[in-house]
């Protein structure tokens, strides 16, 4: 009986160790789960919010790049309605231009001779031909011999030089007024020509108010647009 107490109390012995045992390994691997758990959701949240910083800057980015293109495009169509009213203003110009032409025959006569004045100083060749418009054709001719007589005196005063320059009406044409919807495809002028045409000075009135239009294109758009840069 001595010995089966001393062994039910050695079992009993064995098994409290056993149990305590187990006990420590227990709470051991449920501290070791509880800190890998940590871990591990502390990592996940990590990589969370860095997903959430790169898709937020990416999102920036996306947003800056669209806003970026909205904002070209809206420039594009505001120098598209600035160029469309230059261009209207030009053609209500023109219009003007070319009903005052037709309207003051005296005054367009004097602006045909200064016109073949000042192409005679800019070519300054001894032979020239001078293109108009057929409707233009006998008031030309009124005024081509005086303009060559005027550019002789002038040269002979300005630089103490006596020229002789012959000047011809061309046969070949300036284009007249569109069958089509009426608009002048030249509106007036001259065109002043030397050496068989190699040398042509344009002082038609489309080319003048061209070049007028360019010289004073910041004041054109400064009242069009009082914000234009």
């Amino acid at each position: 009986m001595d010995a089966d107490r001393q062994i039910r109390q050695m079992v009993n012995f064995i098994l409290q160790e056993a149990k305590e045992k187990a006990n420590e390994i227990y709470a051991k691997a449920e501290h070791d789960f509880s800190l890998e758990k940590q871990m591990k959701v502390h990592q996940a949240k990590l990589k969370i919010l860095q997903d959430f910083k790169q898709k937020q800057k990416d999102a920036e980015t996306q947003r800056r790049i669209q806003r970026s293109i909205v904002t070209a495009e809206v420039r594009v169509r505001k120098m598209q309605k600035r160029e469309e009213l230059v261009q209207k203003v030009k053609s209500l110009a023109l219009a003007r231009v070319t009903q005052a032409v037709k309207t003051d025959q005296k005054t367009y006569e004097s602006l045909l001779k200064k016109l073949i004045l000042q192409g005679l100083i800019k070519l300054n060749e001894a032979h020239l031909e001078v293109q108009c418009r057929e409707i233009d054709v006998r008031t030309v001719e009124r005024v081509l011999e005086p303009a060559a007589r005027e550019y002789e005196k002038m040269i002979q005063e300005t630089c103490g030089e006596k020229v002789s320059v012959q000047v011809t009406l061309s046969r070949k044409m300036l284009p007249g007024p569109d069958i089509g919807d009426g608009t002048p495809s030249c509106a007036g002028g001259v065109k002043i020509c030397a050496r068989e045409g190699k040398i042509v000075c344009d002082n038609t009135i489309n080319s003048r108010l061209d070049i007028a239009f360019a010289d004073l294109m910041p004041v054109i758009r400064s009242m069009l647009f009082k914000s234009a840069v």
